[in-house]
């Protein structure tokens, strides 16, 4: 009984071993984020902007919502950008009385796994952005 069960094993360990791909490691492309705090009066709708300036949407976060978003791989290794929020509102996404200018962070070069935070406050230039490094 001992043989015929240690040959059992044998068997099973050998076509486990046998069948048994080999491990494969995925790995993550290095991404930023920003997580936005809506206290403001009305949605918002979140950008990045390029090195040229150029607008890309991230999305929208409505009023008393929080939001965590992604910046891709791209956009980290491609250098310098910038974050801006508006109000939601009129053809181009941007709110009359004086909210045009939103509120932005810096012109920044983010690294991989680094975030940037909104706190939107109803009076939006009492607002916070703060840039966490990871």
């Amino acid at each position: 009984m001992k043989n015929s069960f240690g040959v059992i094993l044998g068997g099973v360990l050998v076509a486990v071993c046998a069948s048994s791909a080999p491990a494969q490691v995925l790995t993550m492309a290095p991404e930023a984020s920003v997580r936005i705090i809506n206290h403001y009066t009305s949605a918002v709708r979140v950008f990045v902007f390029d090195h040229e300036d150029r607008r890309f949407p991230l999305g929208t976060v409505e009023t008393g919502d929080f939001q965590q978003m992604v910046i891709s791989s791209e956009w980290v290794e491609a250098g310098v950008v910038q974050v801006k929020v508006y109000p939601k509102g009129g053809p181009r996404g941007l709110a009359g009385s004086g909210a045009e200018d939103g509120v932005k962070s810096s012109k920044i070069t983010l690294a991989p796994g680094d975030v940037i935070d909104f706190w939107l406050e109803p009076e939006l230039g009492e607002s916070m952005v703060r840039l966490t490094r990871r």
